[in-house]
């Protein structure tokens, strides 16, 4: 048998997920775009590109091009986020991470736990 042990960090939204961890918002978009399980509804490409041509239709509202994902504005990358849906998105950035990782919900409530440490027995 082994028994883990780690950090438990209880969540309710995606926005406490970031307050409580060191995950950012570029890393969820990073992780739905490298994931070969997840098809986006409206994108062609990644998220980026998809950003990308956006704001190139738009170019008086969005004059400064967007390069990289951490200069997506924080109200489109949610959109993305939500089209997957907020468990889906948080699933993949844990799964792309490179820690061990448990992740149960009961509804709204979301437990992590941050595998620090195992012991057979």
């Amino acid at each position: 048998m082994t028994i883990l042990t780690g950090e438990q960090i209880v969540c309710e939204t995606i926005d406490q997920f970031f307050d409580r961890t060191s995950f950012e918002l570029v890393d969820v978009l990073e992780a739905i775009d490298g994931s070969d399980d997840v098809d986006m509804p409206r994108c062609a490409g990644t998220i980026l590109e998809d950003v990308q041509d956006y704001h190139e239709q738009y170019p008086e509202e969005f004059p400064e091009p967007v390069t990289e994902y951490g200069e997506i504005p924080e109200e489109e990358a949610m959109e993305y986020i939500w089209m997957i849906g907020e468990n889906q998105a948080l699933q993949l950035l844990l799964e792309d991470d490179d820690r061990d990782w448990v992740h149960l919900y009961n509804g709204m409530t979301h437990n992590f736990v941050k595998v620090t440490d195992s012991k057979e027995r």
